[in-house]
């Protein structure tokens, strides 16, 4: 799915999602995610978000609002 997309996103989510998965920053083509898009998304979901900030993206290199 192209996580860019938010509406597709959300549009994806139904009674049997469990919780959102993404990046923050993606390998291997480095986009960054619109973490605050997809929190919206998974609060008015009231679904956890899951967040992999493995690939160089430590709290240091990357402070999302």
């Amino acid at each position: 799915m192209d996580r860019n997309d938010l509406e597709k996103v959300e549009a994806a989510i139904d009674e049997r999602t469990k919780f959102v998965f993404t990046e923050t920053i993606s390998n291997p083509k480095f986009a960054v995610a619109d973490m605050e898009g997809f929190s919206a998304i998974t609060r008015r979901a009231k679904i956890p978000l899951i967040v992999d900030a493995n690939f160089s993206a430590t709290g240091f290199f990357y402070q999302p609002a």
